[in-house]
C-alpha cells in the first residue's frame, strides 16, 4: 500500500525553520576556555568516564553512527577531531558538497564526536541544503545508513500527524489519510533499520506541548526530550507518553558551521531536542562499544539501569525513563566479573563482619513500627523498546504536494 501511494508521499517537501540557536559568540568563547568539553552534557552524563573505559580495552570493534541532517563543516570538524573518521553522503543534488548552510548538522555531529571514543566512525547524510527535504529523501537516507551498516541512526527531524483531519486533500483522500500514508512511509524504513540491527533515535520536538512527533514516537524508535543544566525539563521540550529519555539540550556548545566567514568563531551555543538526542546517541554508541551485538531492548534495559528518575516517580510524559548518567557506573574489564551483556562490572557484595566473640546486642521492643528505609529502586521501561533516529528542530513546517501548499504542524530538531 505504501508503494502504491508513494506518488503523493515522496513529493512532500517540508520547509524547516530551525529555531533555538543562540548566537552568543562571546559567551561561547568564555565557556570553551573554562572546561575540557564543549558540551556540559558530556560530564553530566558521565560520557567522559565511558570513553576512558572503552579506550582502555584492547579489542574494541569499530562502530558507525549515521546522522541524517543538514551537512557538516568538514574542515572545521577535521581540525577539531583529527583522529576521527568522518564519512559523508548527499541524498539530494548538492552542488556545494556537504556544506552545512543552516548551522545545524555541524553542531549535532560535534556533540556526538566529543561524547564517543575514537572507535566510533561518523557518517553525515545530508538531506537538506536550504531547510527543505522530502519524505522520499528521508527514506533514501535511511536506506543508505542501513546499507553502510550503521549501528545507530540519528534522524534530526520529525513531524506531528493529525490522523483525524477530515479536510479534503483531493477527490480521493482526506488530509488524515495522507498523514497516515506519511506515517506508513516512515515506519517502513524505521522497521527495516531496526531489523538490520540499527538503533534509531529522534527528537521529541520543540513545541513545548503534548504533540506526538514521528519518527521518534514509533514503538521501535527512541524519543528524546531536553533538560537544562539543573536537570529540569526545557520549556520547549515536547511531552507525551512516548518520550523515552531526557538529555542535555539547553545552552549546548558545539562547532559553528559558519566558521570561516568574517567574524565567526569556531563554536556556538545552541539548544533543542536534537542536541539532547545527540547526547543519547553518544551514550548508546558507548554501550555498543562493549558489545555491538546488543538488541534494542537490551540497550534500553542497560540505559534504564543508569537512568536517574526525574519528575513524577516512574516513567512520565516529561522525563520518560529519566536522565542517563554513567558517572557512578563501573564498566566491564578482563579483570572484573561482568554482567550478562558484557557492559557493566558486577559489584561484589560486601563481606559480612564476622564478630563471633562479640555478644549480639538485643534490639529493644518499640511501638514505632517498621523502621526500615523505603526502597527507592530505579525506573524501568515497558517491555517494548525503542530505536535510534535523528532530529532537526524548527518552529514551523510547511509541506508542498504537487501544486497544493499546505501547512502541517512542525518539524523540530
Amino acid at each position: 500500500m505504501v508503494r502504491v501511494r508513494s506518488v503523493f508521499i515522496y513529493t512532500i517537501i517540508s520547509f524547516l525553520m530551525f529555531g533555538g540557536v543562540l548566537l552568543d559568540f562571546q559567551s561561547a568563547s568564555a565557556i570553551e576556555n573554562e572546561r575540557e568539553f564543549m558540551s556540559w552534557g558530556i560530564e553530566a552524563m558521565g560520557l567522559d568516564k565511558v570513553i576512558s573505559a572503552v579506550e582502555e580495552k584492547d579489542d574494541v570493534e569499530r562502530l558507525l553512527v549515521a546522522v541524517i541532517d543538514t551537512g557538516v563543516n568538514e574542515a572545521l570538524f577535521r581540525d577539531t577531531f583529527p583522529e576521527r573518521t568522518l564519512l559523508g553522503y548527499c541524498v539530494a543534488a548538492c552542488p556545494d558538497g556537504m556544506v552545512d548552510n543552516v548551522n545545524h548538522g555541524t553542531h549535532i555531529i560535534s556533540t556526538i564526536a566529543e561524547g564517543t571514543p575514537s572507535n566510533v566512525d561518523l557518517l553525515m547524510i545530508r538531506v537538506s541544503e536550504n531547510r527543505t527535504f522530502t519524505i522520499g529523501d528521508l527514506r533514501t537516507a535511511m536506506d543508505y545508513a542501513v546499507s553502510q551498516g550503521a549501528d545507530v541512526i540519528l534522524v534530526s527531524a520529525g513531524m506531528s500527524l493529525d490522523f483525524e483531519d477530515e479536510t479534503t486533500f483531493n477527490e480521493q483522500y482526506t488530509w488524515g489519510e495522507i498523514y497516515h500514508m506519511i506515517w506508513e512511509a516512515m515506519q517502513e524504513k524505521v522497521d527495516e533499520a531496526v531489523d538490520a540491527g540499527a538503533i534509531v533515535v529522534s527528537v521529541a520536538g520543540d513545541d513545548g506541548e503534548g504533540e506526538v512527533f514521528y519518527p521518534a514516537s514509533y514503538d521501535n524508535a527512541i524519543s528524546v526530550g531536553a533538560v537544562s543544566e539543573g536537570l529540569t525539563i526545557a520549556d520547549f521540550s515536547n511531552h507525551n507518553e512516548y518520550v523515552d529519555y531526557v538529555a542535555p539540550g539547553m545552552r549546548i556548545l558545539g562547532l559553528n558551521a559558519s566558521y570561516g566567514a568574517e567574524g565567526q568563531e569556531t563554536t556556538i551555543l545552541d539548544q533543542g531536542t536534537a542536541s539532547a538526542a545527540a547526547h543519547v546517541v553518544a551514550a548508546i554508541a558507548n554501550i555498543l562499544s562493549f558489545n555491538s551485538d546488543l538488541t534494542l531492548n537490551e540497550v534500553m534495559r542497560l540505559l534504564n539501569s543508569k537512568a536517574v528518575d526525574l519528575g513524577e516517580t516512574g516513567k512520565d510524559d516529561y522525563y520518560g525513563n529519566g536522565f542517563i548518567d554513567f558517572s557512578e557506573a563501573e564498566f566491564c574489564t578482563e579483570e572484573r566479573e561482568c554482567d550478562e551483556y558484557g557492559v557493566f562490572a558486577l559489584i561484589p557484595d560486601e563481606p559480612e563482619d564476622e564478630t563471633d566473640d562479640e555478644p549480639e546486642t538485643p534490639i529493644p521492643d518499640t511501638d514505632n513500627g517498621d523502621i526500615n528505609s523505603p526502597d527507592t529502586g530505579y525506573l524501568t521501561r515497558p517491555e517494548d523498546g525503542g530505536a535510534t533516529v535523528i532530529a532537526l528542530a524548527g518552529w514551523q513546517t510547511y509541506m508542498l504536494i504537487g501544486v497544493g501548499l499546505w501547512s502541517v504542524k512542525k518539524l523540530y530538531r
